[in-house]
């Protein structure tokens, strides 16, 4: 996760300054989004070991459970971020919904290892 953290750092500051020079300033709104999305490089990475010690533990039931319930949260904050805030409100759902899915799967794979 501290690796994951580093990297989250260079991909949210670089594009910054990347993206304008490459693309011209139409791309310049779309750089203050990678930051946003580079937040949650480190909740997935976390969340992905979890998530595979979890279906070792035989527990795809509660895997599917935790993904409704993210894609449920996801789709609620779009529908109530979008309007107002646009695409960064999208972003921050993304963010949001990640760690949400990420909490879920750390205390499924809790419950089934401490069984």
């Amino acid at each position: 996760a501290a690796v994951a953290a580093g990297i989250a750092v260079v991909v949210g500051v670089t594009p910054l300054l990347v993206l304008p020079l490459l693309y011209g300033p139409a791309f310049a709104n779309a750089a203050a989004l990678v930051p946003v999305f580079a937040l949650v490089l480190p909740v997935q990475v976390t969340r992905m070991v979890y998530r595979q010690a979890l279906l070792a533990f035989q527990g795809e039931k509660r895997d599917l459970r935790n993904l409704v319930i993210a894609v449920g949260v996801n789709l609620g904050l779009d529908l109530a971020l979008a309007p107002r805030f646009g695409a960064m409100g999208c972003a921050v759902s993304t963010v949001c919904a990640e760690t949400v899915y990420a909490a879920l799967t750390w205390r499924a794979w809790r419950r089934v290892a401490c069984a």
